[in-house]
């Protein structure tokens, strides 16, 4: 992303950053939207200052068009910082709070008290939430990974520590953002959409990865600030900026607007599904979303469509729930110019295997769609022989939000 030279006067803001709180700043009266970008940039993507640029094209996107009734409020945790609370300003960078780094940004503790602190100092009507950082969708951190592979992040990565989604969900019980726009890595997920349907109505995510740029913030400001929240601009956006993309490589994108309460209709309708035609397609050919060597991140209605052919009535059903819950999906055409993503539908799901599967890995039993969904109709579900895994080639790339 572009550093803008206005960033001067960023770097110039951080300077005077403290240990402890500064004065509470008046509260603006008439406030529609509070938007909250929560940074978790002590890891690689802090090393590499890719969150200092998009500070600066926050600050740009902030001086040029941000409403009169909306503000913006950064949670920013540098690699070599302890993290603040700032609001950026047409006139500036005003630090809010200084927290002890004591706590993670990626404890469910520290979120919820930054998420508290802003309900304090900019209340509005409602609630925007951008989480900033590395991300791995629903699996947990907390199981191990192999030794070839790198570890599950879930969501964020603070000096080795992450949170995972169902800790997300709790701590965003109070805070319930219209809106999280999640500028990381496969967060595009089915599994962690239902996880987050009753703390937000509406999620901006990608399927697969993010490039380590991220957001162009500068574009988007205004877009997240709009009376009803442009979220279809914000994702297009985005997927514009890497679709003109001079190299066919850096043309790799996928961004999805998904609307969180037609999740049950959805979770109803894939579980008939399972329970009647297993969780496995006979020689179907998965489309790929991740390029790990053990890959867990499918495309979600591809594969139902597979598992359902013939069936008229439950894709009817299926078609009509994954219409109302996934509103806006574009992708180019390749993935790092690598695979196709000309199956992408917009929402990854992982294909748990009826036989042989075990619920425990990375943690999958511990989510509301496995327990809702997959469990139950795994239960009782003959299942057809597995077919074998597309393999993939090592590949060395860019930095991303992975």
């Amino acid at each position: 992303m572009r550093i803008a030279g206005i960033f001067l006067t960023i770097l110039g803001a951080l300077a005077c950053w403290s240990c402890g709180d500064v004065d509470e700043p008046s509260v603006a009266a008439g406030t529609r939207r509070t938007v909250l970008v929560y940074m978790s940039a002590a890891n690689s993507l802090g090393t590499g200052e890719f969150d200092r640029s998009d500070l600066a094209e926050m600050r740009e996107g902030v001086e040029a068009s941000l409403p009169q009734d909306c503000r913006w409020i950064v949670y920013h945790h540098a690699y070599d910082a302890a993290p603040v609370l700032v609001e950026l300003t047409r006139h500036g960078a005003d630090t809010i709070i200084a927290y002890s780094p004591e706590i993670y940004s990626t404890d469910g503790l520290r979120l919820r008290s930054v998420a508290r602190d802003v309900m304090r100092v900019a209340p509005a009507d409602g609630y925007g939430l951008v989480m900033w950082s590395h991300s791995t969708g629903w699996e947990s951190p907390y199981r191990p990974a192999p030794s070839w592979e790198k570890g599950p992040r879930s969501w964020g990565d603070d000096r080795g520590t992450q949170m995972d989604i169902p800790a997300l969900a709790d701590a965003l019980t109070e805070l319930r953002p219209e809106f999280i726009y999640f500028d990381c890595c496969y967060m595009a997920s089915v599994e962690v959409a239902y996880e987050l349907r009753d703390v937000t109505a509406h999620i901006v995510a990608s399927p697969t990865e993010v490039p380590a740029d991220g957001m162009p913030y500068e574009l988007n400001v205004e877009a997240l600030c709009d009376i009803d929240a442009d979220l279809e601009g914000a994702a297009m956006n985005t997927y514009r900026y890497y679709a003109r993309q001079a190299s066919p490589s850096a043309r790799s994108c996928a961004m999805t607007v998904i609307d969180t309460a037609p999740l049950t209709r959805l979770a109803t309708v894939t579980r008939a599904i399972y329970s009647r035609h297993g969780t496995e397609a006979v020689g179907y050919t998965r489309q790929r979303l991740d390029r790990d060597r053990e890959q867990r991140f499918w495309d979600f209605a591809d594969h139902v469509r597979a598992l359902c052919t013939g069936d008229e009535e439950l894709s009817g059903e299926f078609e009509e729930a994954f219409a109302a819950t996934v509103r806006l999906h574009r992708h180019t055409p390749r993935m790092w110019n690598i695979w196709s993503l000309d199956r992408s539908t917009g929402l990854s799901g992982y294909i748990y295997p009826t036989v042989g599967g075990d619920p425990t890995y990375r943690g999958y039993d511990g989510l509301q769609w496995w327990r809702d969904v997959v469990a139950g109709a795994a239960a009782g579900t003959a299942n057809a022989d597995c077919h074998s895994k597309t393999k993939t080639g090592q590949q060395t790339l860019t930095e991303n939000r992975h």
